[in-house]
């Protein structure tokens, strides 16, 4: 959907996506519901994302930063944040959720297994011939371009912290590339195969 005006509680910097309700007990009795704004995405993409690709990402791979993929991971991202577990069992049988267990932690680390498996699910869309083979490149760069956008935030907001833990991972196996100009490029050979180590380890 487009947003036309928002006012009240919601005024101020508008996100561009949301996937709600936090709270686990109506998640499990109900799902949640997730709303994309496209046309704060567009905005956000042309004013914010491009720029910073403009002054961080080599000239090389700047045609790969494209607003599509862009749009098409935040809409796997938010799918992702409706994955599950929500409601765990520990080994002494109590109830609890992955919030509660995590505290501090859970909403850097939720932000970030919704960006590194919305990715893998990009990727699995394309091989498998339900996404143009085009994005197969275009996706990881606008990633990268996308990490230094949520930087931004700092590393005491969830999607910064998040960011910075993928960001960090992926400079530290070689998908991340910093060259010495000061600007950053994708290893494409290394890239989804490191993905797929990173979910492996963390599954």
């Amino acid at each position: 959907m487009n947003l036309l005006y928002n006012s009240g509680d919601v005024k101020g910097p508008q996100t561009i996506a949301f996937n709600l309700p936090n709270d686990e007990r109506i998640v499990n009795e109900r799902g949640t519901s997730m709303v994309m704004l496209k046309n704060i995405s567009e905005a956000k993409f042309k004013n914010i994302l491009k720029p910073i690709a403009n002054a961080c990402i080599r000239e090389e791979q700047k045609e790969y930063v494209d607003f599509e993929p862009y749009y098409t991971h935040i809409v796997c991202h938010e799918c992702c944040h409706g994955i599950g577990p929500h409601s765990i069992t520990l080994p002494g049988g109590k109830k609890s959720t992955v919030r509660m267990e995590l505290q501090e932690c859970h909403s850097a680390l939720e932000e970030a297994k919704a960006d590194i498996v919305g990715l893998w699910a990009l990727n699995f869309l394309i091989n498998k011939g339900l996404l143009p083979k085009s994005l197969s490149k275009s996706m990881y760069v606008s990633f990268l371009a996308g990490c230094f956008r949520s930087i931004r935030f700092g590393l005491e907001e969830a999607h910064g912290k998040g960011q910075a833990l993928q960001f960090n991972w992926l400079y530290d196996k070689g998908a991340f590339i910093l060259h010495s100009d000061g600007k950053f490029s994708i290893d494409f050979t290394k890239v989804s195969r490191k993905l797929l180590k990173a979910l492996a380890e963390r599954s």
